[in-house]
């Protein structure tokens, strides 16, 4: 996905913490050959982005003009 230029959020919250990291490493590894971009967005999520996307979580906060905006990425069936 990172090679088509899309975005790719990773949710690691139902993973065993050594299978975690092992992914996150290869991942990261990945994302660095590739131009790309991985950073920490919540406890046990990543966002990859291409080089070309710029996230910056502070400035979404901004733009929402105090507004709620939060999400619950949590998509687990009950």
């Amino acid at each position: 996905m990172l090679i088509r230029n899309e975005c790719v959020l990773i949710d690691f919250q139902y993973m065993l913490e050594a299978q975690a990291r092992r992914c996150l490493d290869f991942i990261d590894g990945a994302s660095k050959v590739l131009a790309g971009n991985l950073q920490k967005v919540g406890a046990s999520m990543y966002l990859l982005t291409p080089i070309n996307v710029i996230v910056d979580a502070e400035e979404m906060t901004l733009a929402a003009n105090g507004q709620d905006v939060s999400f619950n990425y949590d998509m687990k069936r009950r």
